[in-house]
């Protein structure tokens, strides 16, 4: 080694090093390149162990370095040969550089090759010095493969276009060729000696425009047929990389090159679950990235579903079970990626919740297995301790296998069974011995398997003794009082209902048209289903009205698959069905609901307007027409209310809770239909404008909420007051800037007020998202739709009735602009603080309650929670008529809820302390029921009868515990009416 034996490693360093590495580092520095290499290391320790360990660890390393003594020169010479990290662009200047000029084909293989193997060489000395991690290490090799792929594209190319032109479309354009780049390629972690999988995808079928045309299928062909061949034939240089086209739609059996058309066709038709999986990780890499991009867009609805496909966790099973095969044979059994505890296992745990999950979820749609785990970390859909595991084995597997590779430039992933050569592996990866490396392999591995069992472990859906008996009463095979019995033992108080209920399923008519794998899914369940349904306080009714859902659901029978799947979300729907028809009918009409009753946690928690405002934008972020928009509103209010509605049930969420969440739901969706009216408008005739006092400025528009909307009270099933406003005044009130030239301000306003009321009402797919009331509006049916803020202020001021007063008492900014809104609020506030003869504001009240009466009055025995004396609206009649007695004196009073007024005139003397607790407690009794009976009984209407069942019913929806609930009312009733009477006198018309 010459002027080096003066420095030799110390007896540590040679004990923690190869022999070979001072063996091969003295041939290296005996070369044509070696004095300045000596020279350098000389001068340096820390280099010199570098050196030593990497020619220890890679005999690929020391042959390419033999190879070419120039690289010997550049790595000793420049500085951004090994100690600077390099951008995808310097890795695809450096190939550029190197087959620029190259016409020959032999010149350019060559070159590419040399190329490739320099940059080999830099990324295994990075990483196998320890100077890089692995993720640094998978980014260049992922670039250098791309940059290969791109110069042999480029070089085919001009090959071809000489004798055949350039493949042009049907109408005259050109088409291009996009490659896909598939597994870790595509996810940007290429591990050091990969084959690399690829699709080839062009634009459309035509022809070339050469002196030789060519159909563009066989263009595009022996143009992918070249880049395979430029990029895996050996030469004695080498090779580039080895490519996989097996990825393609067809497999080995179809075409080369794909058009996109085509490709789109064969996934949403023939799309296998597999290769769901393998798009996942699909990334345009060379050609025409853009169309690539666009492909992968449309794919994007075969990718990942909306909502979970439940037929995926069928899929999941299986794959997993072919996983769990292919481990146990000894041929895989040391195998690093498809082994035991591998990489493979934790690629598919990421990419099983990205295909689960990443429909929903749109940060699960990323490519990098890294990546992904800490979106699954951020998204909590697995523990993070589970996590760690799996990121902490994934990064050490990866860099193993890399190191594995580094040795001799093979893609093998067994360990060495040569001592000495499991020896060097260990060493290169900082373990002083082959035990300690192995102590820590297997430990990986034991977390990695543990993971994979309990994430894809098969649910204890039921007991097996309990399966068999089960099985035979939905089959028919138990007949008679030995059916009675086992429905009986499983918790049936009324078996004869129950098996009523299944002999009416089993003829039903969709279930004659069930496909076998459908019918299959169905006799799964049902034992299943049987058995939840016993575990209700109510089984019979239970199984009823999952019956009526499974009949809804009707031919897909995914969703047969998710509840025979998952216990804990058929114990759920089974207890919300059992317990709501007005739940058990939403689920029918919106089965898709079914994802969000996976995770009891998520079901019951209480959701913010933060949390929705993002669940909305994930609901709308893929909507690519005005229909896929619209739909997005009513999925997004669907959930929310599904969600408040399990809370409600499970006696988790109180009245304002229910209300303030109905409430905010109501306010983004009017939020996001009114932007896009507004877009919609302005896009076609401009935005509206106008000239006030001198000034041009947009106009403004304001939706309000009236009624519950505006109070913050809705229920479910509740309609929407509404009320639209503008400020549009002064001159030349037009729009400006649109496709189809302006349009007067008061007719634009009118059509965005329509078209926010269609976004609203249509019926869709999805359903309607609500019913919209607009009489409250100045001038009521006969009056224009949107009016202006200065003739609201008008009307109000000199024409409104008292009843109009009361009703803006709950009016609110709900949507719009929020100067015009802070407008209206002061405008309301000047309105309705206005002094009033107390007298005459009283008779008014009384006039229109006695008038409310008699135009609704119910039969003798009856009473109406809301309509009849003492009940709801009596007791708004009374807030209402305080308010707007005292706000002249005590504006502080003008809350727009109920209870928030109520408590105000309560805390400035203005009602009876007693009298304002009686009427508060009265008020949640009453709304309490309202909502409850819409769910338990999905009735619009509350009226207590003195039908013994009824109010035994109702009993049991006000209080579990069963106290009795109808004398409560009744004396609540008497309560109430007595403080209307007290404070305004007998509710009778006085003109």
């Amino acid at each position: 080694m010459g002027a080096m034996t003066a420095s030799d490693p110390s007896p540590t360093d040679r004990n923690a090093l190869a022999a070979a590495g001072c063996l091969r580092l003295s041939e290296i520095i005996g070369g044509s390149s070696g004095a300045r290499l000596a020279e350098a290391l000389l001068d340096d320790l820390g280099l010199r162990k570098a050196w030593l360990r990497v020619l220890a660890s890679s005999a690929f390393v020391h042959r390419e370095l033999r190879r070419y003594p120039a690289l010997v020169h550049d790595l000793t010479t420049n500085p951004h040969w090994l100690r600077e990290d390099w951008t995808p662009e310097d890795v695809r200047a450096c190939i550029q550089e190197a087959v620029s000029g190259c016409t020959e084909r032999a010149e350019f293989l060559a070159s590419l090759r040399r190329a490739r193997n320099w940059l080999m060489v830099r990324i295994a000395f990075r990483d196998l010095a320890g100077w890089v991690d692995f993720p640094r290490t998978a980014r260049e090799s992922t670039a250098l493969a791309e940059a290969a792929v791109e110069a042999v594209l480029g070089f085919a190319g001009g090959e071809l276009r000489p004798r055949f032109g350039t493949p042009r479309t049907p109408d005259g354009g050109p088409a291009t060729l996009t490659v896909l780049g598939m597994g870790k390629l595509g996810g940007g972690e290429l591990n050091f000696s990969s084959d690399i999988d690829l699709i080839f995808a062009y634009t459309a079928d035509g022809e070339t425009d050469g002196p030789r045309a060519l159909d563009n299928g066989t263009y595009f062909t022996r143009l992918g047929r070249a880049v395979i061949q430029l990029l895996s034939e050996h030469t004695a240089d080498g090779f580039a990389f080895r490519v996989d086209m097996r990825l393609r739609p067809h497999g080995d059996g179809g075409p080369l090159a794909q058009p996109l058309d085509g490709m789109e066709e064969y996934y949403q038709v023939h799309g296998r679950e597999w290769e769901r999986y393998a798009l996942v990780k699909a990334r345009p890499i060379a050609g025409d990235l853009e169309q690539g991009e666009r492909l992968l867009a449309e794919l994007q609805p075969f990718i990942f579903r909306r909502y979970l496909d439940f037929g995926a966790v069928e899929a999941v099973r299986s794959l997993k079970t072919q996983i769990q095969r292919q481990v146990e044979s000894r041929r895989y059994r040391d195998d690093l990626k498809l082994g035991r505890g591998g990489i493979r296992e934790i690629e598919f745990i990421v990419q099983a919740f990205q295909l689960l999950h990443g429909g929903r979820h749109r940060e699960l749609r990323g490519r990098g297995t890294l990546a992904t785990m800490a979106a699954l970390r951020e998204l909590e859909l697995l523990p993070a301790w589970d996590l760690d595991d799996l990121v902490a084995a994934y990064l050490f597997l990866r860099r193993l296998e890399n190191h594995l590779q580094m040795a001799g430039d093979e893609q093998t992933h067994r360990l060495p069974e040569e001592p000495e050569a499991l020896e060097t592996l260990a060493r290169s990866l900082d373990f002083p011995d082959t035990g300690a490396f192995f102590d820590a392999l297997d430990s990986h591995r034991d977390r990695v398997q543990e993971a994979f069992e309990q994430t894809f472990a098969a649910p204890q859906t039921v007991h097996e003794e309990e399966e068999p008996p089960l099985e035979r009463v939905w089959q028919g095979q138990a007949e008679g009082e030995e059916a009675r019995d086992i429905l009986a033992d499983h918790g049936y108080l009324h078996p004869g209902d129950a098996l009523a209920t299944l002999e009416q399923l089993r003829g039903a008519t969709f279930l004659q048209r069930l496909t076998r794998t459908g019918r299959e899914r169905l006799d799964r369940l049902m034992p299943l289903l049987i058995g939840a349904a016993g575990k209700t306080p109510a089984p019979a009714v239970a199984l009823s009205r999952m019956a009526e859902v499974l009949e809804a659901i009707g031919g897909r029978s995914t969703y047969f698959a998710l509840l025979a799947e998952n216990p804990v979300a058929l114990a759920q729907v089974v207890r919300l069905c059992g317990g709501s028809p007005f739940l058990a009918r939403f689920l029918g009409r919106h089965p898709m609901l079914l994802d969000e009753v996976l995770d009891p946690e998520d079901l019951y928690a209480c959701r913010l307007r933060a949390s929705r405002a993002t669940a909305l934008e994930r609901e709308l972020e893929d909507a690519d027409d005005l229909e896929d928009r619209l739909n997005g509103l009513r999925r997004f209010k669907s959930i929310e209310v599904l969600h408040l509605a399990a809370r409600d049930l499970q006696g988790l969420a109180e009245l304002d809770e229910v209300s303030l969440g109905l409430t905010e739901v109501a306010e983004l969706t009017l939020e996001r239909a009114l932007t896009m009216a507004w877009n919609e408008l302005t896009e076609r005739y401009g935005r509206p404008m106008c000239t006030d006092g001198g000034e041009r400025r947009e106009a403004g528009f304001l939706v309000a909420g009236l009624g519950k909307l505006g109070g913050a009270e809705l229920g479910y099933g509740s309609d929407l007051d509404l009320l639209f406003l503008h400020d549009s005044r002064g001159e030349d009130q037009t729009t400006e800037g649109g496709r189809r030239g302006g349009m007067d301000n008061g007719r634009f306003f009118a059509r965005l007020g329509q078209r926010l009321i269609h976004f609203v009402t249509t019926l869709t797919a999805e359903g309607a998202l609500y019913s919209i009331d607009m009489r409250l509006r100045p001038g009521g049916k006969s009056g224009a739709l949107a009016a202006s803020i200065d003739h609201f202020r008008e009307y109000q001021l000199e024409q409104a009735w008292v009843w109009e007063h009361q009703a803006l008492l709950r009016g609110r900014t709900v949507a719009g602009s929020p100067g015009l809104g802070a407008t209206f609020q002061e405008l309301r506030r000047e309105i309705l603080a206005r002094p009033r003869g107390e007298e005459a504001l009283a008779e008014a009240v009384r006039d229109m309650r006695g008038r409310m009466l008699a135009e609704h009055a119910s039969p003798a025995g009856v009473f109406n929670i809301k309509r009849d004396r003492g009940g709801l609206i009596d007791i708004e009649f009374l807030i209402q008529y305080l308010c707007l007695r005292h706000a002249h004196r005590t504006p502080a009073i003008l809350a727009t809820s109920n209870r928030a007024a109520l408590s105000a005139l309560a805390g400035h003397g203005l009602i009876e302390p007693d009298t304002a607790r009686d009427l508060d407690e009265a008020y949640v009794l009453f709304r309490t029921l309202e909502n409850r009976v819409k769910l338990f009984e999905d009735r619009a209407q509350v009226e207590v009868t003195a039908d013994p069942t009824w109010r035994e019913q109702l009993d049991r929806m006000v209080d579990p515990a069963w106290r009795p609930v109808v004398p409560r009312l009744e004396a609540t009733r008497d309560r109430v009416s007595a403080a209307f009477e007290a404070i305004l006198g007998p509710p009778v018309r006085t003109g």
